[in-house]
């Protein structure tokens, strides 16, 4: 966050005022004092003006004239272009502004309620700095080439006639703050956006925020409703697509602090080639078939609720990693609570809960709350894994189901299922118990299933005296444990 803070401020000042101003280098100790005199610098370097629109004043005519501080009333149909310097891809720009170009622009709406409006496209380019704050924009923002756009109390409502996505491109900075946006948000070439204290109201069917090559998307304090009438995820293929509230990829970051979404249709976050996640104090709750897909990226909670009433909450695949730190992952319908695949690895712990809470669903069949295949593996601590599924036509659902060569680690874990088998494995996939596993509140049934060459292993002898294990198909069980209380076909050294 220092770093951001940091590249903020020093790209609100344009590059005349860069030579007599105090600069830091990485890793150097930030002083107060010396910020405290940049910070004065640019305040003595901006001049303030009215400008009425709807009398036939211009925002261009206040720059000309040295301005750049301007508050504006009534509605403005000019382009806005902030920037330092004309290069040879802005001739077309120059045209149109044969004024000396302006580095830094801060435009104040004069109205309440961000009355005064904004019906032109507004940009900030090649180095420049534009705010904009109380005001509506009707039309393109964009912002690029090394550039800083900072909005408050802004409403960003596109006119169906115009283009409305806000892009933000090539290094670029984009702070938003207690504003209303409604147009679809893209960024990418390294780019950085906070969005903090902002309630999102989202309807579009495919990204709202897209984030990719080396980006960095931060939200903090924020709520998101999404709505939408066409059900337009049904696979794992569709969010690939585009079907999902925010979308990264090509090692990009999405970090959720403080932040509630609510989806009915679309998948919440989707992450790609080298991309990260990270939520912390958040909370998901999707009416979706899925919720969260990590596909060839990272995914860390910290204290972070995902639900999904219609479908799977979360899928981790194709060699992607993840973090559970005393979250929750709750599946209300028929489907897995985790699914993790293709060589992933995921740890859960601290406290932990990951969930299957079904009832009267005749649909439901095999069910599972973590399905594990294609040499993924999970390791468990001190958490608990629960399948409740009120189904009297099935009794073989299971808190966690393996196959495909795939690996489970518990260490003083509980694993609950209301039917039962607790844990399937498959295929030659393994099981590893380490000591201090609380089975207390399994009572009865075949608590684990190995088949097709998969095996059993335990650390320590302890707290398995009402464990019960049945294998076919060659599976094995480390020969050393005595106090089970059945183990039926299991091989032994």
């Amino acid at each position: 966050m220092q770093k951001l803070l940091l590249s903020l401020v020093m790209m609100v000042l344009t590059n005349s005022l860069f030579a007599q101003m105090n600069t830091f280098q990485s890793g150097q100790v930030v002083s107060a004092q010396k910020m405290n005199e940049n910070f004065d610098f640019v305040i003595k370097n901006v001049r303030s003006t009215t400008v009425n629109c709807d009398e036939g004043k211009t925002i261009s005519a206040a720059l000309t004239e040295g301005y750049n501080d301007i508050t504006v009333t009534g509605t403005c149909n000019e382009e806005i272009v902030a920037m330092s310097l004309f290069d040879g891809t802005a001739i077309g720009r120059q045209e149109r502004f044969p004024s000396e170009p302006v580095g830094h622009i801060i435009i104040t709406g004069g109205e309440d309620n961000r009355g005064a409006v904004l019906a032109s496209q507004v940009s900030s380019a090649f180095q420049g700095s534009l705010q904009l704050r109380n005001l509506t924009v009707t039309n393109r923002i964009s912002v690029f080439a090394n550039s800083f756009l900072f909005m408050k109390d802004v409403t960003h409502d596109v006119a169906p006639e115009y283009e409305g996505t806000l892009r933000i491109a090539e290094n670029s900075v984009v702070y938003i703050q207690e504003s209303d946006l409604n147009e679809q948000i893209t960024l990418n070439n390294g780019s950085t956006v906070l969005i903090q204290n902002v309630d999102l109201d989202v309807s579009s069917e495919g990204p709202f925020i897209f984030v990719e090559k080396n980006s960095v998307l931060e939200l903090n304090d924020v709520n998101i409703i999404h709505q939408s009438e066409a059900l337009n995820v049904v696979t794992k293929k569709d969010i690939e697509n585009g079907s999902s509230i925010f979308f990264a990829k090509e090692n990009s970051t999405i970090s959720a602090k403080n932040t509630t979404l609510q989806t009915t249709t679309s998948a919440a976050f989707f992450l790609d080639q080298g991309s990260s996640l990270r939520m912390v104090d958040s909370a998901v709750t999707s009416s979706s078939r899925f919720s969260i897909g990590i596909i060839r990226s990272h995914l860390y909670s910290d204290s972070t609720s995902l639900v999904n009433l219609l479908g799977q909450p979360l899928i981790i695949a194709d060699g992607s990693h993840g973090r559970l730190h005393n979250s929750s992952v709750t599946s209300k319908a028929g489907y897995n609570a985790i699914s993790l695949e293709g060589g992933s690895y995921l740890s859960i712990f601290d406290q932990s809960i990951i969930e299957t809470n079904i009832s009267n669903r005749s649909e439901v069949n095999d069910h599972s709350t973590i399905g594990i295949t294609k040499f993924a593996n999970l390791e468990i601590e001190n958490s608990t894994v629960t399948n409740q599924v009120t189904d009297s036509n099935n009794n073989n659902h299971k808190a966690i189901w393996m196959s495909e060569n795939s690996n489970l680690k518990l260490t003083s874990s509980t694993i609950i299922s209301s039917n039962s088998t607790h844990i399937d494995t498959r295929n030659g996939s393994s099981i590893y118990l380490q000591e201090g596993n609380n089975f207390s509140q399994i009572d009865e049934g075949v608590n684990i299933k190995l088949s097709g060459r998969s095996s059993l292993y335990f650390v320590s002898e302890e707290n398995y005296s009402s464990l019960t294990v049945e294998c076919s198909g060659q599976s094995y069980v480390q020969q050393e444990i005595s106090n089970l209380a059945a183990a039926s076909g299991c091989l032994t050294d």
